[in-house]
């Protein structure tokens, strides 16, 4: 759906190393993209350790904010509230610099003003010139309001 959306050419092999695709148009053609879905914004991302092969930017959309604990007896519907796109360099540089770099890789903590200066798209709202009224578009059908959740 991302690659579709956001016009993405998925690399051939699924275990491509660091990444899931590049870009085919836009200000980020033939950078590459590690794509993430989270049903929650829990402020967490999976990222690649300093050192190992890793995308160029982490295109990455989330259900409602959420803060972190056990999803036992709670239902998340596959909905898009949110899309963040992170430069994976400028992320890696700003989590050292917060003294983060302990905790870089499976389920990192990444503090709200970095997750703020990276969004791009919220409840049908493009937030940067990176998303085109199209992708809104079909970004929005997605929505809770648009899936009949909580309307």
């Amino acid at each position: 759906m991302a690659a579709r959306v956001f016009d993405i050419e998925l690399h051939d092999n699924a275990a491509h190393p660091g990444s899931d695709g590049c870009f085919r148009s836009g200000s980020l053609v033939g950078k590459s993209v590690n794509i993430k879905y989270y049903t929650k914004h829990d402020r967490l991302l999976d990222m690649k350790k300093e050192g190992e092969a890793g995308p160029g930017y982490y295109l990455v959309m989330t259900g409602p904010e959420e803060g972190a604990g056990p999803s036992r007896g709670k239902i998340r519907p596959w909905v898009i509230e949110s899309v963040f796109l992170f430069d994976a360099r400028v992320l890696m540089r700003d989590l050292k610099t917060l003294n983060q770099n302990k905790r870089i890789g499976i389920a990192t903590y990444v503090p709200v003003a970095l997750w703020n200066k990276a969004i791009i798209y919220r409840n049908g709202v493009s937030l940067s010139c990176e998303v085109t009224d199209t992708q809104r578009d079909l970004l929005g059908r997605f929505s809770e309001t648009e899936n009949g959740v909580n309307s």
